[in-house]
């Protein structure tokens, strides 16, 4: 009888603790939460949810922990030689990629193609790759509609081709480097015909997940960084260098550079703007880390119509209180501000800034699964503060930052 006893009370221990693990999914209030995730016609501000700061960053967090996409080829590039996840490693999937076989030695071109002039004036190859580690032998093209996507491309006008990387270091240290120059080179000749192109805003020195990338594809890489107080510049085989920022309009400000602490005048550029400036129709990555300014400036992106030409997006999201989105499209602040407070809960008087603020996060992330992208991976940033958004220990010590990553559908046309 006591066995029986025992084993009863264990069951109803173990059921409990299983209840309690899903209960915000399982209670009538969340449930219309987890309801809202798998209709891309839904509107958060029409649910009949009476929101608090519990509920919008258990929706938020739910949100952004929940992959809708297997990919089958995901690889881990960047970051520390071990290819662990973390600070500096972003994944990439090559869904609906092919992979590209090389034929000889000097294959694939991106690797190996550079040129000088010779005594005689005559081209000369050099085999000397610039990526800093190898890819195994794995290299992979766009094909499908994603290669039917990218032939409009036309990138920025060639530049001659540096025999050797450009130093990229700190500013005064970079003037002491003299680049010797060789022959322009064509897309065909980096094999990069049609040109497939990615971009990467927020680099903070690292230029690993740029190069790695190129090594497997061959596609232009352009990185975006005010903060390193370094000018712009070619990197080599269809790789560059912008000394201006990401934002949600296209303007000069004032930042501070990471190293020096310098202050200076920033560029900043919308996306649209810098799709326009670069000579793009279709971007194959759009690789995002701009500490909280990431918020505005893709919805910014998603009102302009500029993230329908991005086939796949890789972001770290950063939930600072002072980054809560201060643009939004007219009508979404029409909500906030007239009809919102009135699905505020009445406890949650004095935070009523705080609960908008979260949801406006909760809805970019939606605009995702409206302009068709599905996330394939999520990760929590190890290297990420913690944060109190309130006295329920639920939503104590949260985690600032997760990088997560979308891609559209290899098969489904847009």
């Amino acid at each position: 009888m006591q066995h029986r006893c025992a084993t009863i009370f264990l069951a109803a221990l173990v059921g409990a603790s299983v209840v309690f693990s899903v209960v915000y999914i399982q209670s009538p209030q969340h449930r219309k939460i987890q309801s809202h995730k798998h209709d891309t016609n839904h509107d958060i501000f029409d649910q009949s949810i009476i929101w608090d700061t519990n509920t919008a960053l258990r929706a938020l967090l739910y949100k952004l922990n929940r992959n809708t996409y297997t990919c089958e080829r995901m690889f881990s590039l960047g970051g520390s030689a071990s290819g662990h996840m973390g600070d500096g490693n972003w994944p990439i999937c090559f869904d609906g990629w092919e992979e590209y076989i090389p034929s000889g030695p000097n294959d694939p071109p991106w690797h190996h193609f550079q040129v000088r002039f010779d005594d005689n004036g005559q081209r000369t190859p050099l085999q000397r790759p610039l990526s800093r580690r190898s890819t195994a032998g794995k290299f992979y093209r766009p094909s499908g509609v994603h290669l039917e996507r990218i032939k409009r491309n036309r990138g920025p006008n060639r530049q001659p081709e540096p025999l050797a990387r450009p130093f990229e270091g700190q500013k005064q240290d970079q003037d002491e480097m003299t680049i010797i120059e060789g022959a322009v080179a064509s897309q065909e000749e980096l094999g990069n015909n049609p040109s497939c192109a990615m971009y990467g805003f927020g680099v903070d020195w690292d230029f690993t997940w740029e190069d790695e990338f190129h090594s497997i594809t061959g596609c232009e890489t352009h990185s975006f960084d005010p903060s390193l107080g370094m000018e712009s510049h070619y990197r080599g085989r269809n790789q560059w260098f912008w000394n201006i920022g990401l934002s949600h309009t296209t303007t000069t400000t004032v930042g501070t550079t990471l190293r020096t602490k310098q202050v200076s005048d920033w560029a900043v550029f919308t996306v649209a703007d810098t799709i326009r400036m670069l000579n793009h129709s279709y971007l194959s990555v759009v690789k995002v880390d701009v500490e909280g300014f990431e918020w505005d400036a893709l919805a910014r992106a998603f009102k302009d119509g500029a993230m329908d030409r991005v086939e796949q997006v890789l972001l770290e999201v950063h939930m600072w209180k002072p980054n809560f989105r201060t643009w939004s499209p007219e009508e979404t602040l029409d909500v906030l501000g007239k009809d919102f407070v009135q699905k505020i809960a009445p406890e949650s008087a004095g935070h009523e800034q705080v609960v908008r603020g979260i949801l406006g996060w909760l809805q970019l992330l939606d605009e995702f699964e409206r302009h068709g992208f599905l996330q394939y991976y999520h990760h929590t940033n190890p290297m990420s503060t913690m944060e109190r958004w309130g006295d329920d220990l639920d939503v104590n010590n949260v985690p600032c930052c997760f990088e997560v990553a979308f891609v559209r559908h290899p098969t489904r046309v847009q």
